[in-house]
């Protein structure tokens, strides 16, 4: 296929198909009109390649309040990394432009890296610079010029406002109407002499960032702690380091689930699956394999279908009949985002996940490329290594849902639980099975879990049921679901109640809010589950994310943030700190949770752990 660029310079009488012509068209009218846009906003654009024009751009525009700015990266390897461009490491990623709009002149350097070097950053006094996805922009600056500098991000403050980190491009539709070429957006930017409308692109994106802050800053007046807590991440989040892979292990585990795959699909094929991917053949297999107990509950689609979603097949592994299937499913999702891709998206062996700060919709952090959040409980944690010469600590905030919860909900029982050390899950056991704590046994305790983590948003029987398949391993049948989901809220009677409030407040509301910074989630639908699950997530989300804006401050000299997984913070250091960072770890997380509740018991609440390998922090 002709690239976008490329077809520009084409002759009429050589331009490909007739309906590629209509796409691209459609293309070079959008960038037409984005070059019309900045000529309405009087906007003067600058290609600078030397070091000591640049220097000059930013002199003239010193007394500027803010200046917008964005980047344009490009792969530093040929071939390219797959990852290039992308991942914030110079042996990967090269900065092509920087670019930066002056509101007060309507001026827009565009200036080109790859001629001018870095030296000129240092010799710069840098204003205010607007981002949108500063995270982005700042982390490929920190890796040529190791330099905070001062920032604002239309990106957070779209997330605090309106909620959800939206694209510049996005935002732009919404807010103007301004549509821009997702073709310049994805055109071969290492290309030697840029095309004029990839230029225009380039300044597009700093002006609109400058034009857009001021709305935003306005309509942030109700939600500015939550905003200035998303900002303090911006650079902590930045900094944190890659962790390693140990590629043999995972070679070895690799093998393995395609063997266990090919013997799943052998199976199958036994059972009439000629195609274990296909939806149908999936559901026909459910529908003349499942034992009756589950088939009258299982979960099913708008059509009335049997569900074959990744999430719900992975009851399946626990049930004989369909095991199989089960996984099959799981394994096959395993290797498709945790197998051979790691490999070629590494540097060296190098995993470079990406945290978005406040992308789910709770305020919690999401990851990709890969998603740490959402690996095997077994056999994978242990292929997880820090850098080269240090050691992992890790300081886990223990059942830290059902502390948030019972602090909002003012719930004694399960305070007064953790003031005297006893143990819940034991105790919510004791109320299910009318047994003494002592004579739990295991499997009763990870049903009460179960139970414990699965109803804090009020979930139903039904959910209850697979929830407790699904991450405890533990089955049971409807009626015992609903059984137990009464104990649970006869047991924590002033949780019930807050449950309640928490509902009737959100659809007061149209909102309901964190308790620390009030980041809030809207509501069009679902208000009954969301409304008891964000006042919960979003605080035990801030906790964490003031231990690692202290943690990231007060760490001592060779010692790195790598990752955080919900209630888990991950540091490496060299093995002469460990005693050190563990000491500072525990401190700086549990002054985060007394920050929110000064008045919480904290017996318990932290566990630190130092090991080779991420599985030896468990």
């Amino acid at each position: 296929m002709t690239p976008f660029e490329d077809f520009l310079m084409l002759p009429p009488d050589q331009r490909p198909d007739k309906a590629l012509a209509k796409s691209i068209a459609a293309e070079i009218e959008a960038a037409r009109t984005l070059r019309q846009w900045l000529l309405d906003q009087g906007v003067e654009i600058e290609l600078i390649v030397t070091g000591d024009r640049a220097i000059e751009f930013m002199e003239a525009a010193a007394s500027a309040p803010f200046m917008g700015a964005d980047l344009e990266t490009i792969p530093a390897t040929r071939p390219p990394h797959p990852r290039g461009g992308l991942i914030a490491d110079i042996r990967v990623t090269s900065i092509r432009l920087i670019q930066f709009f002056n509101p007060q002149t309507r001026a827009c350097a565009v200036i080109d890296m790859t001629r001018t070097g870095h030296a000129w950053l240092a010799r710069v006094q840098w204003p205010t610079l607007i981002f949108h996805n500063a995270k982005f922009d700042l982390g490929q600056l920190w890796q040529v010029f190791q330099r905070e500098l001062p920032f604002e991000d239309t990106m957070l403050a779209h997330r605090v406002i309106y909620g959800g980190n939206v694209p510049l491009a996005s935002l732009a539709s919404n807010t103007i109407g301004l549509s821009i070429s997702k073709a310049l957006q994805t055109s071969d930017w290492s290309r030697e002499r840029l095309l004029p409308e990839q230029v225009d692109y380039a300044a597009a994106d700093a002006v609109l960032a400058a034009t857009l802050w001021p709305y935003l800053d306005s309509a942030l007046d109700q939600n500015r702690d939550a905003y200035s807590l998303l900002h303090a991440l911006v650079y902590p989040v930045l900094r944190q380091a890659p962790v390693r892979l140990d590629i043999e292990n995972h070679s070895e585990l690799v093998s393995r689930w395609d063997r266990e795959i090919a013997s799943a699909e052998t199976k199958l094929r036994e059972g009439g699956v000629s195609k274990p991917g296909s939806t149908q053949q999936r559901q026909k297999y459910l529908e003349q394999h499942l034992p009756t107990e589950f088939l009258v509950d299982w979960p099913i689609t708008e059509t009335g279908q049997l569900s074959t979603k990744s999430k719900d097949l992975e009851i399946a592994e626990h049930i004989d009949g369909v095991r199989e299937l089960g996984i099959y499913s799981k394994l096959s999702s395993y290797r498709a985002n945790l197998g051979p891709k790691l490999i070629e998206n590494s540097i060296g062996g190098d995993l470079f996940p990406s945290f978005s700060i406040a992308g789910a919709a709770t305020g919690r952090f999401t990851c990709r490329e890969p998603n740490l959040q959402n690996i095997p409980r077994q056999g994978f944690k242990n292929l997880i290594l820090p850098p080269h010469g240090k050691v992992f600590v890790g300081g886990d905030l223990g059942q830290i849902e059902l502390r948030v919860a019972a602090q909002l909900a003012d719930e004694d029982v399960i305070n007064d639980a953790y003031a005297n050390g006893a143990d819940l899950h034991r105790q919510m056991a004791a109320e299910i099975t009318h047994k003494a704590p002592a004579d739990i046994t295991y499997e009763e305790r990870q049903m009460a879990k179960a139970a414990n983590f699965g109803l804090l948003y009020g979930a139903g029987a039904e959910t209850l049921r697979i929830y407790a398949a699904n991450s405890y391993g533990v089955q049971m049948g409807i009626d015992q679901a609903r059984e137990i989901k009464a104990v649970f809220h006869r047991t924590y009677p002033r949780l019930a109640e807050w449950q309640q409030e928490a509902v009737s407040d959100a659809n007061a509301w149209g909102f309901s809010a964190s308790k620390y910074s009030g980041l809030r989630r809207h509501f069009s639908d679902d208000v009954y589950t969301h409304a008891m699950n964000h006042p919960v997530q979003s605080t035990a989300w801030e906790i964490l994310a003031l231990a690692i804006i202290e943690m990231d401050k007060w760490m001592p000299p060779g010692c790195v943030i790598t990752h955080h997984i919900h209630d888990e913070m991950v540091v490496a250091c060299l093995p002469e700190q460990v005693t050190a960072v563990s000491e500072l770890l525990a401190e700086v997380l549990t002054a985060a949770f007394l920050k929110i509740f000064p008045a919480a018991p904290t017996r318990g609440l932290i566990e630190v752990k130092s090991a080779p390998d991420w599985s030896g922090l468990k």
